[in-house]
């Protein structure tokens, strides 16, 4: 099922359980695992088969019925999965109980389907039968995301879990393994690379890190991922975090692996975040996110990085006095929700002010006021800011807070 996931859709699916559950205290957003995190938070990982019917069962809809028609029904599936193979876990080869949760669905696989059956297709019920082809779905992504999977009446590997997240206040049974996300379900071609993950066998990986394939880009994340926890266990915390900066100079700011690199460096307090302190002096290029770094020395509370974040944003209001009134709307339109121009200099730079200052504020740098003062008063009079009078309210909050 990895093979046909869109990267739009790893990073970006939703749909009608997002919609309604940014009402409820807990919204519920599809989040893909990295490869090794997949296979962590699985209670047991197996390869096997339905031969069996499916069973759909209403679940109680908790704080979401005020919200949702009365005739949406929130449902799961149980049904029998037939293991064949134990790859990890604690589980035997046989049948077992198996229950599809709320946002996926069994759905029958039709052989030349419409453009309906591949995004709504007729969901499996109790009367279909062994010789009907079935796919998992995801319902609750799938409008932008891709079609079922293959035949899971064909063995798979299976990665079974006791409990998962559950849309925002919708309670599900988890006394029987579940998946949770069509994550859960890979193709079983795909059960060497998740072998050598299980043996935690890094150097075996490389195989599957070749090519440009979407399992292969997969296996890259995994292996780099794998690499940095491997560090992250040396026990000479100067010597682990030497080891962990070129993983996040390498993917900063969006690589997984990168940003696992960047934790683990900032779990190490003041130490790690010093280490930090070329990195924000000399940027490896233009676009560099800063915030990153900003964000990572408010975490560890490192107060030593006042001075520097001081320095280097005087010096930045000064390169935008001799900027155009365009450039200034041109940087703050998108400001930090992305866009067109989200990788631009001038976005960046935005960005990063936007995040000294709210840190400034946070470590109550009474010095900088007069600073942030001057940078209000330069946006206020140059830029609409439309979508991005948060800016100015930073500023604003930042000024009252530093008396």
């Amino acid at each position: 099922m990895t093979n046909g996931t869109s990267y739009l859709k790893r990073f970006c699916g939703f749909a009608l359980v997002l919609a309604v559950s940014t009402h409820s205290a807990s919204a519920w957003l599809r989040l893909f695992a990295p490869d090794d995190e997949l296979v962590q938070q699985s209670d047991a990982i197996v390869v096997g088969h339905v031969e069996a019917s499916f069973t759909p069962v209403e679940i109680p809809s908790g704080n979401l019925r005020s919200i949702v028609p009365s005739t949406f029904h929130f449902m799961e599936y149980r049904t029998t999965l037939v293991i064949t193979k134990t790859l990890a876990g604690k589980i035997q080869v046989g049948p077992t109980p198996l229950i599809i949760h709320y946002g996926i669905k069994p759905v029958v696989l039709k052989t030349n389907p419409s453009i309906q059956d591949t995004f709504n297709p007729p969901a499996a019920d109790q009367n279909t039968g062994p010789a009907i082809p079935v796919g998992i779905y995801d319902s609750a992504t799938s409008c932008i995301g891709g079609p079922p999977s293959d035949d899971i009446r064909k063995d798979h590997i299976w990665f079974l879990r006791a409990k998962g997240q559950s849309v925002g206040g919708v309670e599900e049974d988890t006394s029987s393994p579940g998946i949770w996300s069509p994550q859960d379900v890979q193709p079983l071609d795909r059960k060497p690379c998740y072998v050598a993950i299980i043996a935690g066998d890094i150097d075996a990986l490389t195989p599957f890190t070749l090519g440009d394939s979407y399992p292969a880009k997969e296996a890259v994340i995994t292996q780099d991922r794998m690499k940095v926890m491997r560090i992250a266990k040396i026990s000479d915390p100067s010597a682990r975090c030497d080891q962990l900066l070129p993983f996040y100079i390498k993917g900063a700011p969006y690589s997984n692996a990168g940003q696992l690199a960047f934790d683990q460096i900032i779990a190490c307090g003041s130490l790690g975040a010093a280490k930090l302190i070329p990195l924000f002096q000399n940027p490896p290029n233009p676009n560099f996110e800063l915030g990153t770094i900003l964000s990572g020395w408010r975490k560890a509370n490192f107060k030593e990085s006042v001075p520097l974040i001081i320095d280097w944003l005087t010096k930045e209001d000064q390169r935008w006095s001799s900027r155009t009134r365009d450039d200034q709307i041109y940087a703050s339109r998108e400001g930090p929700k992305g866009g067109e121009p989200y990788h631009d200099p001038r976005s960046v730079s935005f960005r990063n002010m936007y995040s000294a200052i709210e840190v400034l504020d946070d470590f109550h740098a009474t010095e900088s006021k007069a600073l942030i003062q001057r940078i209000r008063d330069r946006w206020a009079g140059a830029a609409p800011f439309l979508p991005n009078n948060d800016f100015l309210k930073t500023c604003d909050d930042a000024l009252a807070d530093l008396k």
